[in-house]
Order: structure tokens, then C-alpha cells, then sequence
């Protein structure tokens, strides 16, 4: 999909978007709790009794995976008085709230409340648990608060397909590493930084360098192109030849010169390196100032080799750590009476240097807030 031929650019988002409280608010309930959000991967619940605690948009979800092989999203908080009935993650059956000790099996069906038998009219089954939507894309586990939304695959048709083109193995992954920080910006700034290449032959040399590092550096930039399908789009470029063979001598997955990379609106984003490196990464709005962004690592084995210890040393010290300065930079700049708002940079051919994307995003978000 090429940008679109206009006369005029596309302005971009007023700079109230990046610092308003008031509108931060507001994009809690909007975006976030409207939105499919990944939690983890299929491995923290791969055996019955698996589960793990996570937060979205303000909630706090109780991931299981049940004695039937079911994986079910669980709003954790005890029908009775409210109390968080779980944290962290282990793996058990049963759950017991820590208030008044009523009891829930890990589908949420609450199986004990002490001197219920007292209570007139009290009956168990009309207090289980609240279920959240969830779906497993592959083994990646995502969640969306809103009980009236569309499938994941509804909502973002092709992508699950596109990614096990790709990366096939992807169930069978262990978590092997993680790279995180916490960024004083706004999550939009982050999010569109990543979305566009138009600022990578300044702050990303390498990556475009025949000499790039086997972290993902190399890419050609002549095929290096970004797809708008909707909700999600899709990175790509190939690597340079002299890169194709910097991959891993243990690899089991194949050689693979290919760069491919998919953003899943708001906040995720998956990416599939030269030599089969997969990362997994997702930008958490902390407040309207402050992002914490992690990437996490997948690999066959959860002791990575030698070559793989390079790969996460090398992002972390490249294209993660180059992009800090600047997105905080960005922020500071959008609290200036000074800026007015410019141009999107989106030019005829969606080139590597278009900003087609970013605008994307922003219709998207301008859609969601209405």
C-alpha cells in the first residue's frame, strides 16, 4: 500500500495528544481497554494449573490454564468484596482469596465461600469470576477487556498467517532474554519512532550498513518497506548478502536472510531477524510522560549460546539504547510553546524513508477517541 497522493502533507497530532493528563485518561479506557493486548507467551501456561498475573489498562487478569487443556483470562478480583484473589505466577488449581478465603478453580468457578449453607438464597454458581476475552495467536497470548469485540483474527485478518510464514516454530519457543527500560515519553512518540525509518540514516547507521551487526543490522535499505493493513503492518527488507551467512552455526531453523517485522495496534510489536532471531516487544503506558518498553527474547532453549548472548548485547547497545535520547528529546520538545505541530513526511511511494505509517497510526488513534 503506497501513501496516499495528496496536495497537501498530513498534518500531525496536536501536541496536547503527547502531554495532556486529561487525555492520557481518557486513552485508558479508549485505546487500551479496547484493544487486543499481549500478555505473555503460550509457555508461562503450557501445563494445566499454569497461571500468571497481568495488568491491562489498569486491570489486573488472572491468566490459567485450566485441567482441560483451556487457556482462560480472568478479571482477578474476588466476586465476593474485591480483594485480588492471585499474583505473580506458579501453578495451582485452586484459588483462594485472601479476604474471606472464598475458593475459585483456575476456569474461575467458585467452588467454596465459608457458611455459605447459612446464607438464604446464596448460591456458588452465580458468582464465578469474570472471564476477559483471550486468544492464542501461535503462542502468543492476548487479551481485550471489551466482552463485545471482534476476534483477533476478525479484527486483524492475515497477520496470524503471515506471522507462522515466518516464523513456524514460534509455539514451540522459550523465553530466553529480556531487554527493558523505562522511557520519559509519551507511549505515541515511542510507538511512532519505531513506525517510521525516515529518522535511521542519522540515528541508525548500522542498520543499514552492509556491516550492520547480526542483531539485525544489514538490511538493504533499497527493499526495506512498510504495509499498512489495518490494524497491523508489516516490516520487511532483506539483508545484504555478505549478512546472510552471520547467523547462528547451531541454528535449527533454517538459514534465512529476510528481515520481517509487525506492529499490532496500540502497542506491540514482533520482530523476526536474519538467522532466526525472534523478539517480542510491547511499549506499557505508565502515565502520560513515561513508557516502559520491553523486548523479549524467544528461543529454542532457554540457555542461549554464545551467538545469541551477542544478538541481545548488541540490540541493547544499538537500535534500543539509540532510540532513548531521542524519543525523550521528542517529548521535552512537544511541552515547548515553540512547536505549532509540521508535516507528516509521507511520501508517493511509501518509501524507506515515509512516514505512511505514523500517519496510520494517528487515524487510528484519532478513530479510537472519537
Amino acid at each position: 500500500m503506497t501513501a496516499p497522493n495528496q496536495k497537501q502533507p498530513t498534518r500531525v497530532l496536536d501536541a496536547d495528544a503527547y502531554t495532556s493528563q486529561d487525555i492520557f485518561r481518557q486513552e485508558i479506557n479508549q485505546v487500551f481497554a479496547h484493544s487486543w493486548q499481549y500478555v505473555g507467551h503460550v509457555e508461562q501456561v503450557r501445563n494445566p494449573g499454569d497461571y500468571f498475573v497481568a495488568e491491562v489498562a489498569g486491570e489486573s487478569l488472572l491468566i490459567t490454564r485450566s485441567r482441560s487443556g483451556g487457556l482462560n483470562a480472568l478479571f482477578n478480583v474476588c466476586a465476593h468484596r474485591a480483594a485480588l484473589i492471585a499474583n505473580g505466577s506458579g501453578c495451582k488449581e485452586r484459588f483462594s482469596c485472601p479476604y474471606h478465603g472464598w475458593t475459585y478453580d483456575s476456569e474461575g468457578k467458585l467452588l467454596h465461600a465459608p457458611n455459605a449453607e447459612q446464607v438464604p438464597g446464596m448460591r456458588l454458581g452465580d458468582y464465578a469470576l469474570t472471564p476477559c476475552k483471550v486468544e492464542d495467536i501461535h503462542g502468543l497470548i492476548f487479551v481485550n477487556l471489551d466482552a463485545e469485540c471482534a476476534s483477533l483474527s476478525q479484527s486483524a485478518p492475515g497477520l496470524a498467517d503471515d506471522v507462522l510464514k515466518h516464523v513456524p516454530n514460534l509455539p514451540a519457543l522459550t523465553f530466553a532474554h529480556r531487554t527493558e527500560a523505562l522511557l520519559k515519553t509519551n507511549w505515541k512518540v515511542a510507538v511512532e519512532n519505531f513506525s517510521e525509518c525516515y529518522h535511521c540514516p542519522l540515528i541508525h547507521r548500522s542498520f543499514f550498513s552492509s556491516d550492520g551487526s547480526s542483531e539485525g543490522g544489514g538490511v538493504d535499505a533499497s527493499s526495506y518497506r512498510i504495509e499498512l493493513n489495518g490494524i497491523w503492518h508489516k516490516h520487511r527488507g532483506e539483508a545484504y548478502d555478505e549478512v546472510e551467512t552471520r547467523t547462528d552455526p547451531n541454528d535449527r531453523a533454517g538459514p534465512s536472510n529476510e528481515f520481517a517485522g509487525w506492529w499490532l495496534w496500540p502497542n506491540f510489536a514482533m520482530q523476526t531477524h536474519p538467522g532466526n532471531i525472534v523478539n517480542v516487544r510491547q511499549w506499557v503506558a505508565v502515565d502520560v510522560d513515561h513508557t516502559r518498553i520491553f523486548v523479549d527474547w524467544y528461543s529454542l532453549s532457554s540457555k542461549p549460546s554464545e551467538w545469541e548472548k551477542q544478538v541481545f548485547a548488541e540490540h541493547a547497545a544499538g537500535v534500543f539504547a539509540e532510540d532513548i535520547p531521542i524519543v525523550e528529546m521528542v517529548q521535552k520538545g512537544l511541552g515547548s510553546r515553540g512547536y505549532r505541530g509540521g508535516p507528516l513526511m509521507a511520501d508517493r511511494g511509501a518509501t524507506v524513508l515515509s512516514e505512511h505509517a505514523v500517519g496510520a497510526i494517528q487515524a487510528l488513534w484519532r478513530e479510537a477517541m472519537q
